[in-house]
C-alpha cells in the first residue's frame, strides 16, 4: 500500500501516520484520526467495525532507520533512479545522500533481508555466456563476406528481407505514370493495367517470402540435414515443387511418411534376401551378413589380382605387389608371418637379338643390356647423355647420373660402373688425377 497516495475515505484528505485501517471492510478502508474520533460512518463502513492502528515509527532493518523512512527511500529510488542520491535524500528529508546510498546498498543489494529476493553476483564470464547463448541460428545471421552469407541469395538478417527482390525493377514501370483529369479512357485503362501488374508482383513477392519463412528455406544447414536424412534425395528434390501447396507441418509429415515407406521397403527386400538364402531366424542373419561381406572382399581381391596380372608390364613389380598383399592378407587372418620375407628370384636375361640398334653394340655391351634388361636403343641414348655430361665437366658422379636418366637406380649403377670400366667416363675431377700421378 502506497501511503503517500492514500486518502481518508471519509473526508478525502491525504492521510498521514498514525491512521486507522478497517479490518471488516473488504477494500481495507483507511480513516484519519479526526474522522475516527468522531465516529464517522460512510458507504459500507460502520463505526463498530474492528480496526487496526497503523504506525510507521518503529525500527525495521537498522536502528537509525524507521519504517516510514524506508518507504520514502524506496519511493524516492523508484522516482529518481539508483545513483541520483542527492534527489533521493531530498525526498527522504531526514537522511543525507551518502547515508541513503549506504543503507540501500547494504539492506537491499549486498545483504537483502527476506522476503526480498537474493541478488546473484554477475561475473563477466556469465554475462558473456548469456549473451552468446541467446543468439538464435534460425534464421541464420552469418558475417558479411562469408561463404554462408554468399549462399543466402542476398538475405539480410537485420532487416529480415532480401537485397534483390522478385522482379526487382518493377517499381520503375510506375515512376513515370501520372493520373490527370485530361486523360482519355484508353490511357486510364492502360495505366490501371500497369498498376494491376505491379500489385500482382507485390503479391508474388509476399507469397515467395511466406514460403521461404514458413518452410525455413533460408537456413542452408536445415535444408542439407533434411536432404541427407531422406533415403531418396533425388525423389525429395522432385517433390519440392509441391512444397508451396502445403503447410510446413503437413509437408514434414508427408516427407516423414515417404521416408518411413522407403525404410519399410528396404527392410522387406532384406528379409526376402534372407528367406531366399534359407535363413529363417534373425540370429542367423548376423552370421550370413559376416560371411557375405567376407565373400565380397575375397571376390574384389581376386579381381584386383587378375587386373594386376593382366596390366603388369614388369614381372618384378608384379611379384613384389603379390608378396605385399599376401603378407597383409595373412596378418588380417591371424596367420603368423615370417620375419624374413622370401628372397625374390632374379629376373631372367632379356632377349635383345633382333631389336633395333642391336648391331651397333659390341659383345660386352650386349651382355650388359641383356643382364640389366635394357633395350639397345635406350642404352645408346643413356650412354650418349652420360659421356657428353662427363666431357662437359671433366668428370661425372653417380648422383648426377641418376638425375640425368630416370630409370631404376640399380640399373643406373650398373650402367655407370660399366662406363667407368670401359674408361668412357671419369668419376674424379682432373685436379685430383694430376695429384695421384705426382704421388
Amino acid at each position: 500500500m502506497n501511503i503517500s497516495q492514500s486518502v481518508c475515505h471519509s473526508c478525502k484528505t491525504s492521510i498521514t501516520e498514525p491512521f486507522i485501517l478497517c479490518s471488516d471492510c473488504p477494500n481495507r478502508v483507511t480513516i484519519c484520526l479526526p474522522c475516527f474520533a468522531k465516529g464517522r460512518t460512510f458507504d459500507a463502513h460502520q463505526n463498530n467495525h474492528s480496526y487496526e492502528v497503523v504506525r510507521l515509527d518503529f525500527i525495521l532493518f537498522e536502528p537509525k532507520w524507521t519504517a516510514a523512512e524506508e518507504i520514502r527511500l524506496l519511493q524516492a529510488v523508484n522516482d529518481c533512479g539508483i545513483g541520483n542520491w542527492h534527489d533521493v535524500s531530498g525526498k527522504v528529508r531526514t537522511k543525507t545522500g551518502s547515508q541513503c546510498q549506504k543503507h540501500y546498498t547494504k539492506c537491499y543489494i549486498t545483504d537483502p533481508v527476506k522476503p526480498l529476493p537474493d541478488v546473484r553476483p554477475v561475473t563477466l564470464a556469465s554475462a558473456f555466456n548469456r549473451s552468446f547463448s541467446a543468439v538464435c541460428d534460425d534464421p541464420p545471421r552469418p558475417s558479411e563476406g562469408s561463404s554462408t552469407y554468399q549462399d543466402m541469395s542476398g538475405y539480410m538478417p537485420a532487416r529480415g528481407d532480401f537485397l534483390t527482390e522478385f522482379c526487382n525493377f518493377a517499381e520503375n514501370e510506375l515512376s513515370d505514370i501520372e493520373f490527370n483529369k485530361l486523360d482519355q479512357e484508353f490511357d486510364r485503362k492502360l495505366k490501371f493495367a500497369v498498376v494491376d501488374i505491379y500489385n500482382n508482383v507485390l503479391r508474388e513477392r509476399f507469397k515467395r517470402k511466406r514460403i521461404i519463412r514458413d518452410h525455413g528455406l533460408i537456413n542452408i544447414k536445415h535444408h542439407n540435414c533434411e536432404s541427407h536424412s531422406f533415403m531418396h534425395p533425388r525423389l525429395l528434390e522432385q517433390l519440392r515443387v509441391f512444397m508451396q501447396l502445403s503447410q510446413p507441418e503437413d509437408w514434414e509429415k508427408q516427407m516423414q511418411a515417404l521416408n518411413y515407406e522407403a525404410e519399410l521397403r528396404s527392410c522387406i527386400r532384406q528379409l526376402q534376401q534372407y528367406r531366399a538364402a534359407g535363413i529363417q531366424h534373425l540370429s542367423s542373419a548376423k552370421i550370413y551378413n559376416k560371411l557375405l561381406q567376407r565373400r565380397q572382399e575375397e571376390m574384389s581381391f581376386r579381381s584386383g589380382h587378375r587386373s594386376i596380372m593382366q596390366s603388369a608390364q614388369s614381372d618384378a613389380l608384379c611379384e613384389d605387389w603379390l608378396n605385399k598383399n599376401n603378407v597383409f592378407d595373412r596378418i588380417q587372418r591371424g596367420i603368423p608371418v615370417s620375419a624374413h620375407p622370401p628372397v625374390r628370384k632374379p629376373a631372367p636375361p632379356l632377349q635383345i637379338s633382333g631389336l633395333p640398334a642391336f648391331e651397333k653394340l659390341n659383345e660386352s655391351e650386349r651382355k650388359l643390356c641383356s643382364s640389366v634388361r635394357l633395350v639397345p636403343e635406350s642404352y645408346l641414348e643413356f650412354k650418349k647423355i652420360l659421356t657428353n655430361e662427363c666431357c662437359k665437366h671433366g668428370y661425372l658422379r653417380l648422383a648426377t647420373a641418376r638425375t640425368l636418366i630416370k630409370i631404376d637406380v640399380n640399373k643406373t649403377r650398373k650402367l655407370y660402373d660399366f662406363l667407368l670400366k670401359q674408361k668412357l667416363i671419369s668419376k674424379d675431377p682432373p685436379n685430383e688425377k694430376v695429384r695421384e700421378i705426382l704421388k
